[in-house]
């Protein structure tokens, strides 16, 4: 089973909207990211980024109160389906489409997977179908509500049934939030619980900047994104790798 983070557009919007102890007025630009699962029984993509359009008329596409808060920064090739083709792979190669959650960052190219099975928490597509049911909560239609094969999950669901990719309801930015967690020695046929037999793994995975604002390949800065146990990822992203299993080092606060 292999991993890759892809990266699925980029967002500029003031660092106050994510640090609550920061003074408005400082922007800074992020990374969308989405991860490929490629698994013996099939492919999993969790989350779809920003869909290419709203790089080519943001207006149209976000609407005038969204873009009074951020700037798409994405460039041509910064959304999941070129991602992709840079893996040898196309829409249809993806068996599974999981969502973190209805935002438009996280599943604004859900439209070009339409022979995939979508995996999104009930209380998710419930609020996102009805505007208002939850204040504050009103994504955008046009980012999901295609004719797509939405299958809603109640918690906890082990995807391959193996115990190794398992989406997990964490409930909280958005009503239905999930995450994905993946693990290392899993069994076929046992409990997506963990065990002293499976390990969730740790990957690095990042996407980055220079200082001068230009992308660059993550191999140059952590060299062990160049494993030889990864194919070759897109040049925006890093092919994910396990590292040792020791807790990732916390990082300072740019």
């Amino acid at each position: 089973m292999r991993v890759y983070a892809l990266c699925t557009g980029y967002i500029e919007l003031d660092r106050a909207s994510m640090v609550s102890d920061l003074k408005p007025g400082q922007p800074w630009t992020v990374p969308v990211t989405s991860f490929l699962v490629d698994h013996p029984r099939g492919r999993l993509l969790f989350d779809t980024g920003v869909h290419c359009q709203a790089r080519l008329d943001p207006l149209a596409r976000l609407g005038p109160e969204r873009i009074k808060r951020l700037a798409v920064k994405s460039r041509a090739g910064d959304d999941v389906v070129p991602q992709l083709e840079r893996l040898g792979l196309k829409p249809d190669d993806v068996r599974y489409v999981a969502n973190s959650h209805l935002h438009f960052d996280h599943c604004g190219g859900n439209e070009f997977f339409p022979r995939a099975t979508f995996l999104v928490q009930r209380p998710e597509l419930e609020a996102a179908r009805r505007p208002g049911f939850v204040p504050s909560y009103s994504p955008s239609p046009i980012d999901f509500d295609h004719p797509l094969d939405y299958r809603m999950l109640d918690g906890e669901h082990d995807v391959f049934g193996d115990g190794s990719v398992v989406l997990l309801p964490t409930y909280g930015h958005t009503p239905g939030h999930q995450s994905l967690l993946i693990r290392d020695g899993a069994s076929r046929g046992s409990s997506a619980r963990p065990t002293p037999a499976t390990r969730a793994r740790t990957w690095t995975a990042t996407c980055c900047r220079t200082s001068s604002g230009t992308r660059r390949s993550c191999a140059s800065r952590w060299p062990r994104c160049a494993s030889s146990e990864t194919r070759p990822a897109p040049p925006c992203s890093t092919a994910t790798t396990p590292r040792s299993g020791r807790r990732p080092r916390r990082r300072r606060r740019p």
